[in-house]
């Protein structure tokens, strides 16, 4: 791991920013704490990496899936600032790392991508491979998460009276997500619109930089996308086509924008008839369908999307909708992206439309790790507790989808501490070690209370209602069953040698 990802992490635990939702107890307010990196964003941004994704047939489509996953990712997050590093990145890559990291993902794939992820100073990376089926494009893909000791913002605590309790805490279990393979035609995956930037774009006569250039779309035109050539871009029409160049480089993110394919309306949110937030809203939208947007404009620097419902068209601001990328990978990579962030109004609108998405499009454990990401938000963001049934119903939710999975268990057990509900915590705790008596998060919870119950403060030890003898006698019996608990578990720390996977070859 490179120092300035240290000292990233490092500056992000310290400087987070808390915002609890309090439970009252008799003799300290309880509270659930994640950090929130808002404190540090200006100088170090919470990024996504996408990687080539791997392309065994030699369709030629590795590098062109990425850059276009990249701008499809970049104009559903619709951020203003793109004279900032975009918050989703390719990686700074030659054509021999680049076939290096080819290689060594189709060996090790997930800790190939943790090893992307940290050299990329990023907390996910979306991955994948393609593959041709008949006349369609078989798409596997990948998120891989940071270790949640590296994410102090999917990390959930309990604190009293606005101090957190020394291990009391625990994390979203998951650093590898796979989904169901995806099956789309090519004409549908790459049929889009770009929008040019305010310096205009270079459509050229060829996929080259040497080409000459046929004319330049003027600031905002509209430009249909139809296809990619490696990392070009394919516009126009099949008998007089042009390309844009799409491959890395500076300013990249403002040269042009993608338009989302679809976005999902919020509740109860209408079209308007014009992009003006005082036009009538006159379309009602059902925020189970997803909408076909067929423009974009910006008004007044914000983002407006003409949508098409019924036979009927309006207008949307963007900010209050979710994208809903083609790749169900891709948008849970962006929901949680947004949660990184600390932004958890996105990060709740992006997670709530993922859930809304088919069943067959979401593995159980995306569906997992979306709902509990979703009550991270929603439990840290509630005022004063008024949230938190909501979240918990979350948790329960999210336990539902992997049943065999102690971590949603000790996440869940976290949740009900800060509630109050001490004995449903343990209980939970008992049923995490049924499932993996060696696993160190719940042996650690354990070895948590039982420390706060024996050493700590009197008051910590009343209001986390370890005074109960209920609580107390279960927590004896799990501290007896699992042996010692660690302080803090440290198994999925990242500790693979970046140089291994770049260094030139010998």
């Amino acid at each position: 791991m490179s120092a300035g990802r240290r000292r990233f992490l490092a500056t992000a635990a310290v400087a987070a920013a808390l915002s609890p939702g309090v439970a009252r107890g008799n003799a300290a307010a309880l509270s659930l704490v994640a950090g929130q990196p808002r404190a540090v964003a200006s100088t170090s941004r919470v990024r996504m990496v996408v990687a080539d994704f791997l392309d065994p047939q030699a369709l030629g489509l590795g590098q062109a899936l990425a850059a276009f996953q990249q701008k499809d990712l970049l104009g559903a997050a619709a951020a203003p600032d793109h004279e900032q590093e975009p918050q989703v990145a390719l990686p700074a890559l030659g054509a021999p790392a680049r076939t290096r990291l080819a290689d060594a993902l189709e060996r090790e794939q997930h800790r190939a991508a943790l090893r992307l992820v940290a050299d990329s100073q990023a907390r996910l990376a979306l991955w994948g491979r393609v593959e041709a089926l008949g006349d369609a494009l078989l798409l596997h893909a990948s998120v891989t998460l940071a270790p949640a000791t590296e994410s102090p913002e999917l990390l959930l605590r309990v604190a009293v009276n606005g101090e957190p309790v020394s291990d009391l805490a625990a994390e979203l279990g998951w650093t590898r997500i796979d989904f169901p393979p995806v099956a789309l035609r090519r004409s549908q995956l790459f049929d889009r619109v770009l929008l040019a930037g305010t310096a205009g774009v270079e459509l050229r006569a060829a996929p080259e930089a040497r080409a000459a250039v046929m004319r330049s779309a003027a600031p905002g035109e509209a430009l249909r996308l139809r296809d990619m050539r490696g990392t070009w871009y394919v516009v126009g029409d099949a008998k007089s086509p042009t390309f844009v160049d799409a491959a890395p480089r500076r300013g990249l993110a403002a040269a042009f924008r993608m338009v989302p394919a679809r976005v999902a309306p919020a509740p109860g949110e209408r079209a308007r008839a014009a992009p003006d937030p005082r036009a009538a809203a006159d379309l009602a939208l059902d925020p189970q369908r997803p909408v076909r947007v067929v423009a974009q404009r910006l008004v007044d620097g914000a983002s407006w999307l003409q949508v098409e419902s019924g036979g009927r068209r309006g207008w949307l601001a963007q900010a209050s909708t979710a994208a809903m990328p083609e790749l169900p990978a891709a948008h849970l990579a962006l929901g949680l992206l947004a949660a990184m962030s600390g932004d958890g109004a996105v990060a709740a609108r992006q997670l709530d439309a993922f859930l809304r998405r088919p069943a067959s499009e979401r593995a159980p454990v995306a569906s997992a790790a979306a709902l509990q990401a979703l009550a991270m938000v929603t439990l840290r963001d509630g005022p004063d507790g008024a949230r938190r049934p909501a979240g918990m119903a979350l948790l329960d939710r999210a336990a539902a989808q992997t049943p065999r999975d102690p971590s949603a268990l000790a996440l869940r057990a976290v949740a009900r501490i800060g509630a109050g509900r001490a004995l449903a915590a343990v209980e939970d705790l008992e049923a995490a070690f049924a499932l993996d008596p060696s696993w160190g998060r719940a042996r650690a919870l354990v070895g948590a209370l039982r420390r706060a119950a024996d050493q700590g403060p009197p008051r910590v030890a009343e209001a986390l209602g370890l005074r109960n003898p209920d609580v107390r006698r279960k927590l004896d019996a799990l501290h007896a069953r699992g042996g010692a608990a660690p302080a803090a578990e440290g198994g999925r720390r990242l500790v693979d040698d970046m140089q291994r996977l770049f260094a030139p070859p010998r």
